[in-house]
């Protein structure tokens, strides 16, 4: 199954805010808290720089080289663009996030997952459907 942009963009900014929860409840961060707007800001700013990139990277065990590509003045100036839209998506997710209502999120986005494969043809139901 090929992810699309939305799903992508949706998973690095579910994992990114849940890693952003994480510190800011983590002792061994006491300056990133719920309280500290200006580096909570900073923070998803630079996970959703970092989500944007595409950074690839490629290990061959055969000749112990790692090869990591992906980063252009292109691929920057776009990632730019990108970082606007991933922040809005984190800022978004941190709301659910916080808001306490996680049992009722899951619960919506179960019976979604549900009905989008319910609404799934299997390809051989295809194949052996009369016209």
């Amino acid at each position: 199954m090929h992810e699309t942009h939305f799903q992508s963009q949706f998973t690095a900014a579910a994992v990114l805010e849940y890693l952003l929860h994480f510190l800011q409840k983590w002792s061994k961060t006491p300056w990133i808290t719920e309280h500290t707007e200006k580096i909570t800001i900073a923070c998803r700013t630079s996970f959703a720089f970092a989500a944007t990139l595409g950074i690839n990277w490629k290990y061959s065990g055969d000749t112990h080289t790692l090869v990591i590509s992906g980063l252009s003045a292109i691929v920057i100036i776009t990632g730019l663009w990108h970082v606007v839209s991933q922040y809005a998506m984190q800022h978004a997710f941190g709301g659910l996030v916080r808001s306490g209502n996680l049992e009722k999120i899951k619960a919506i986005v179960q019976a979604a997952v549900a009905e989008a494969i319910a609404n799934q043809i299997v390809p051989t139901q295809v194949a052996t459907k009369q016209p």
